[in-house]
């Protein structure tokens, strides 16, 4: 019975710890995802502006 519960223990550690990487990974791609956005709208502002440019 103890040994059940140590081992029930030690899976909501585990559980809890790839639960807070999960939370990091989606909080990096987030960030990585706002700046390919900022990137294409920095590009499509600057081609917006040549092409009124002429």
């Amino acid at each position: 019975m103890i040994q059940a519960l140590a081992h029930q223990g030690g899976l909501a550690i585990q559980n809890a710890s790839l639960y807070m990487k999960l939370q990091e990974d989606k909080q990096d791609m987030e960030t990585d995802s706002w700046s390919h956005r900022m990137w294409f709208w920095d590009k499509r502002r600057k081609r917006h502006e040549r092409k009124n440019h002429r």
